[in-house]
């Protein structure tokens, strides 16, 4: 009790001589670490990465200069257990405004593949650390009695789950930075209501025509005795640089700019700048994040190397094993073969017999086939005579016949000619509000076009043809006009009436965004 009251005492004596920085919450501070190091952010992210090894380093000034004490440092190593698990170990120093924890930190991750678009990251850290007051600079009123009471330094064990699921490109990821905390000091554990949570989605965009993923994360993070903070993250890497820029809706806005050199050293630096009332006028938040990978990547022809390596080692076995048999097991071996090849044989004799029986009956089938087949023949000759007769006088009633069908059809392609063109010559009156456009035009085929776009530069035209034919349209276009734009048109129709009824049924509910009508007219 007295320890807890000096502890209190030194805490508001702290806190008055640097009442110009706010208390600042406990947890980490990792929301920007998305690209390197990020197993700080959800222990599941060590599987991350394309190479087996790393060497990493992530540190924090806290409203400082660089040449301050850092509020934060994560070193640490990973590496890969095959092509399902990771693992890391490190050192990790944070300052959380009141305290300073140094110590050690352990990490383990397996990826569990339910189908090749969808998996499951489980991962779990670690940390191990001495805690100690931040900051004992402060001189005591000589006025007040503080009872005496040696602190000491308390040793913490704390356990962070986390989980990531992923669907093809999307991520969807869970961790709690403090499920477990436990005292070994004074054998205390923190309560449920302490625990920080964290929540991220993220969706991977890899731009087309290029080696550059872009990758936009939100996330919520609930911290006990403060609001909880959200945010937003984006991330854009290459093979030669990444950049990212981000929100955060306690410490700010930030950016950072990284570069990769030698294809294996990342290294980067980031800012941000605070937004509240609390922190804007306090100095900016530096982040330096680096990282060496090293060791060979684990390529697709490395997995099919293993495979290949498993296969020799299992033929391998079954030659031994066969070595090992003894000359009685031979000899066995050896009868049993021989009496396999005799039935083999008998099953070759008994074969041979049923094909030579099997012969005969097919000759005596043939001839009485051959028999019925000429009586057959004659049959169908009389028939055919008899035929040739009735054709004759069919003959001609079929010509009649479709002399008059030619005539019909002739008359109705006349005819839908000839409506054709009056539809060409309607007189269109618009309605009130209805956009309508008419021209007269010999390069445009006559109609009323459905107009879902115009556009003047030919790259959006692409991109917005390619849209439309992705939801299973099957759009037209055609230049017009002193600019030559191209109009985007969903159908063609031969009268307004009908127009009309695709424009206001958003064409059958297959298009609703807004559409208008271009008339072109013949001269």
């Amino acid at each position: 009790m007295v320890k807890k009251i000096v502890f209190f005492l030194t805490f508001i004596a702290v806190a008055t001589s640097n009442a110009q920085i706010e208390s600042l919450p406990v947890d980490f501070r990792q929301h920007n670490a998305i690209n390197l190091n990020s197993s700080l952010l959800n222990p599941s992210y060590v599987l991350n990465g394309d190479y087996k090894n790393s060497i990493g380093l992530w540190s924090r000034w806290q409203f400082q200069t660089i040449d301050g004490d850092p509020t934060s440092l994560f070193v640490n190593y990973n590496g890969k257990l095959g092509k399902s698990s990771g693992f890391g170990v490190g050192f990790i120093q944070h300052n959380t405004g009141v305290f300073l924890q140094q110590g050690g930190a352990l990490n383990y991750a397996y990826n569990i593949v339910f189908s090749p678009k969808v998996s499951l990251g489980v991962g779990l850290n670690v940390f191990g650390y001495m805690e100690e007051l931040a900051d004992d600079r402060f001189v005591t009123n000589p006025d007040i009695n503080i009872p005496q009471a040696q602190i000491t330094n308390d040793f913490i064990v704390q356990v962070a789950p986390g989980i990531n699921l992923k669907v093809d490109r999307f991520n969807l990821g869970f961790t709690s930075e403090n499920a477990f905390r436990h005292n070994f000091s004074d054998e205390e554990s923190s309560a449920s209501d302490d625990r920080i949570y964290l929540g991220l989605a993220s969706y991977d965009v890899v731009l087309s025509g290029s080696n550059i993923v872009l990758s936009p994360m939100v996330y919520l993070k609930s911290i006990p005795n403060t609001d909880t903070q959200y945010g937003i993250n984006t991330l854009v890497a290459a093979n030669k640089f990444w950049a990212q820029a981000g929100y955060n809706s306690y410490y700010g806005v930030s950016g950072g700019l990284g570069g990769v050199f030698f294809k294996k050293w990342s290294l980067g630096v980031l800012v941000e700048y605070g937004l509240d009332e609390t922190l804007k006028d306090l100095d900016p938040t530096f982040e330096i994040v680096t990282a060496f990978n090293f060791g060979k990547k684990a390529s697709v022809e490395e997995l099919d190397e293993e495979e290949e390596d498993g296969i020799e080692e299992e033929l391998k076995e079954n030659i031994e094993e066969e070595l090992k048999l003894t000359r009685k097991e031979r000899r066995a071996l050896a009868k049993q073969e021989k009496e396999r090849l005799q039935r083999v044989e008998d099953s070759l004799n008994l074969a041979k017999k049923q094909t030579e029986l099997a012969k005969i009956q097919r000759d005596k089938r043939e001839q009485e086939a051959q028999d019925a087949l000429l009586k057959e023949q004659e049959k169908t000759r009389l028939a055919a005579i008899e035929q040739r007769k009735k054709d004759s006088l069919n003959a001609a009633a079929l010509a009649k016949e479709n002399e008059e069908k030619l005539a019909a059809l002739e008359e109705a392609k006349k005819k839908a000619e000839a409506e054709k063109i009056a539809a060409a010559k309607e007189e269109v009156k618009p309605r009130k509000g209805e956009r309508y456009k008419e021209v007269i035009s010999t390069s445009i085929e006559p109609g009323f076009y459905l107009i879902a776009n115009i556009y003047g530069t030919q790259k959006y035209y692409n991109a917005f043809m390619t849209t439309l034919k992705n939801k299973g349209l099957n759009p037209g276009s055609f230049r017009y006009g002193s600019n030559n734009y191209n109009y985007v048109y969903l159908e063609r129709f031969d009268t307004m009436q009908e127009a009309r009824k695709a424009r206001d049924s958003k064409y059958n509910g297959r298009y609703t965004e807004m559409t208008w009508i271009f008339r072109a007219v013949p001269e």
